[in-house]
C-alpha cells in the first residue's frame, strides 16, 4: 500500500515509519524541519519525504502525490509555545491535509487523537482534538480514529516524552517529587502497541469507521509510575508529595515561561486520569488487534533512560 505518513519523525512518527518499511509499504513521510528530514533520509535512502507546515494550507496543497492510498496522521502538540498552538496543528493540520487528501483521491485515514478526547472536553488540548476527530469523521474518508494513554517506548530516543520530563524532575529535585496523593490512575501503552495498531488498522476491515481507546495492561496509579521511573534510574531519593494546591498556584505565576514542567490544564488533565473508563472499549480495542502488550516496567523505562543494568 502507498501510505502518506505525517509527522514520521515524532515518538510515534519514527516507530510508525519503521514499521511502515518493514512491512513493505510504499511510503511518503511528512516531516516539519530541515533537521529531520536529513535525519530521514540518512536513515532511509531512497524514501520519498516531504516537509511542510501542516497548519500552512498554502505549502500543503498538492503536498500528497496521486497514487496514495492512505493517509496515517500522527501529529500533535503537548504543549503550546514559541507560536505554535493547539489550534494551529490539531485543527488547522488536519482540516488541510483532509482537504488534499481529497483532491488527491486519498480513500483511507487513520487519526491519532488522545485519550480523554470527548465532546464534553474542556481543557483546549482535549477540545482540539476533538474537532479534528469530528472533521475527520465527517470528511467522506474511510476512517479509523485511536486515542492511545500516555506513550513511553523500551529504546532511547531523542524526542520528549512523559518519562523523560518525570527523570529530568527527579534528577533536578532534592527528592522524588509526587503530585498530590497520587492515586489517579493512568495506563501506560507501548510505542509498538501503538505502531501495531496504527499497522493493522490499515488492512482490517473491522477498525473502519470506528474509534479505539488505547491503553497498556495495567492500570497504574501516578505514585507508582512515579516511582517505578525512580526505582529505574536508581535514585536514592525520598519520595514526597506536592500539594495539589501549591502546584496549580505555582503553575498559573510560570506556565508562560517554557523551562517550568507543567501548566494548569496539563495538571487538570492529569488529575482527571488517563486511562480507559469503559470496559467494553478497552476490550474492543484489545479483541481487535495482535499486540505485544508490553509492560510499563522498570526494565522497559531503564531502556528508554538509557540506564546501564
Amino acid at each position: 500500500m502507498t501510505v502518506f505518513l505525517a509527522g514520521a519523525s515524532g515518538f510515534v512518527g519514527e516507530r510508525v515509519l519503521e514499521y511502515l518499511v518493514a512491512a513493505g509499504h510504499t511510503v511518503i513521510a511528512h516531516v516539519h524541519s530541515d533537521r529531520s528530514r536529513k535525519t530521514i533520509e540518512a536513515k532511509y535512502p531512497g524514501l520519498s519525504v516531504v516537509q511542510c507546515d501542516m497548519a500552512n494550507a498554502v505549502e500543503v496543497g498538492g503536498i500528497i502525490p496521486d497514487g496514495v492510498e492512505a493517509v496515517i496522521w500522527l501529529p500533535g502538540l503537548l504543549r503550546e509555545s514559541n507560536g505554535e498552538t493547539f489550534e494551529h496543528v490539531h485543527v488547522d493540520g488536519v482540516r488541510n491535509l483532509l482537504a488534499d487528501a481529497k483532491r488527491a483521491g486519498v480513500r483511507r485515514w487513520i487519526e491519532m487523537s488522545a485519550l480523554g478526547t470527548g465532546p464534553d472536553a474542556k481543557q483546549k488540548y482535549y477540545e482540539t482534538k476533538w474537532r479534528a476527530e469530528e472533521m475527520v469523521r465527517a470528511s467522506g474518508l474511510v476512517w479509523t480514529i485511536l486515542r492511545p494513554s500516555l506513550i513511553f517506548d523500551d529504546r532511547p530516543r531523542p524526542q520528549h516524552n512523559f518519562v523523560t520530563e518525570i527523570a529530568k524532575a527527579i534528577r533536578m529535585a532534592p527528592f522524588v517529587p509526587i503530585l498530590g496523593i497520587g492515586e489517579f490512575l493512568l495506563q501506560p501503552i507501548s510505542v509498538d502497541d501503538v505502531s501495531e495498531t496504527i499497522i493493522q488498522s490499515l488492512s482490517n476491515i473491522a477498525t473502519i469507521e470506528k474509534t479505539f481507546e488505547l491503553g497498556g495492561p495495567e492500570k497504574l496509579t501516578y505514585k507508582e509510575v512515579i516511582l517505578r521511573i525512580a526505582r529505574a534510574m536508581g535514585a536514592k531519593k525520598l519520595a514526597l508529595h506536592i500539594p495539589m494546591w501549591f502546584m496549580l498556584s505555582a503553575a498559573r505565576l510560570l506556565q508562560r515561561f517554557p523551562w517550568f514542567p507543567i501548566t494548569v490544564d496539563e495538571l487538570r488533565m492529569l488529575t482527571a486520569g488517563n486511562y480507559i473508563k469503559n470496559a467494553e472499549r478497552d476490550r474492543d480495542w484489545r479483541e481487535t488487534f495482535d499486540l505485544p502488550m508490553k509492560r510499563f516496567d522498570e526494565s522497559a523505562i531503564g531502556k528508554l533512560l538509557g540506564v546501564r543494568s
